[in-house]
């Protein structure tokens, strides 16, 4: 520019000096650029940077209607906030009114010799279009070029993560097999898998004297984690596979006999064949009622088992020795409990 003549807004000067109207549209040969198909101004990089530009597609943007063009390790293009009260955000907008899938997207691409293989590529899914919302999958390329996607990741507007799955139902909910090194911690102190936060026995009477005891409680399993077997609550069965931590108190006092035994309690485990798997041992006591008040007896223990999905467990007694193995011995058990917690895989 040689003079400071007054120059209207609708005009403005190209870097090679020419007046160009921009009262109706943007004009092409802006330097060595070409305009994008949409009416994007191209800016190559043969300008004083001369590290990177921006092309329309017939500009050799590679497949869009506009494109960075790279012409060296320098990062091509950079988002930076003003201020630290400026939040820097790059917005990528799909635009549909009905349905579901697709709708905005992120594709890592290669370019060599033959042309352009994609990489991977992360997508934002609309799942609820009365809502707008949606959320994230992670997909991986293989074969020639990357031309068979597969979805990898998701991430859910529940905050679900799934691997392998598009549709998990747990925080991590992996479709196939996990390889750890080093240690599983599970923080949580256990889900209650039972209808009430411990359960009593169905009677306070239920011999611990007899020759063998399978215990009947007076409540069931919680229904998600647990269901019980029809045989009087006396068996519980897991809905979900995993592990139980299962805490038992026989507490027997005030008996009727005169008589002396020793009985050991276990935690019983069956398959859902009602084959007998394994026993976990709980304790043992010694009981002996002589009508004095000191004759209160106690089976405790807990144990963390493994439950399959349909196996069941129950709590049983075995007296292996009595004075008078014929006697019943009613007696107040109203103290006994059993807890059962969910702690996870």
């Amino acid at each position: 520019m040689t003079s400071q003549s007054a120059i209207s807004m609708s005009d403005i000067f190209d870097i090679s000096g020419d007046l160009y109207d921009l009262s109706g549209s943007f004009y092409t040969n802006l330097a060595t650029g070409t305009q994008g198909t949409q009416g994007i101004i191209g800016i190559t990089g043969t300008g004083t940077q001369g590290t990177q530009g921006i092309a329309g597609s017939s500009g050799g943007g590679g497949g869009g209607t506009s494109g960075i063009i790279a012409n060296d390790t320098a990062p091509q293009l950079s988002v930076q906030a003003i201020t630290s009260a400026n939040i820097a955000q790059v917005n990528i907008i799909g635009k549909v009114d009905s349905g579901t899938g697709d709708r905005s997207k992120l594709v890592f691409k290669n370019r060599d010799g033959d042309g352009d293989g994609v990489l991977g590529e992360i997508c934002g899914v609309i799942t609820n279009n009365s809502d707008n919302n949606g959320g994230l999958i992670f997909r991986t390329a293989s074969g020639h070029d990357g031309g068979t996607i597969s979805d990898c990741l998701t991430m859910t507007t529940t905050n679900n993560v799934g691997i392998g799955t598009i549709t998990p139902s747990e925080k991590l909910d992996v479709a196939g097999n996990v390889n750890i090194t080093g240690r599983l911690n599970i923080t949580t102190s256990g889900t209650n898998a039972l209808s009430s936060g411990y359960l009593n026995l169905s009677s306070g009477n239920q011999d611990m004297n007899d020759a063998s005891r399978i215990y009947s409680w007076s409540g069931t399993g919680d229904g998600t984690y647990l269901n019980t077997n029809s045989n009087n609550g006396a068996a519980f069965v897991a809905n979900i596979g995993g592990y139980y931590n299962i805490s038992v108190l026989l507490h027997s006092t005030d008996g009727t006999a005169e008589l002396r035994s020793m009985v050991y309690g276990f935690i019983n485990i069956i398959n859902a064949s009602d084959t007998f798997l394994k026993a976990m041992y709980l304790g043992s006591c010694y009981y002996r009622d002589d009508h004095s008040a000191i004759d209160d007896t106690i089976i405790a223990g807990a144990a963390l088992v493994y439950l399959e999905s349909g196996h069941k467990f129950q709590i049983k007694t075995i007296r292996v020795y009595s004075q008078d193995a014929n006697d019943d011995n009613p007696a107040n058990q109203t103290a006994s409990r059993l807890f059962c917690e969910y702690v996870g895989l």
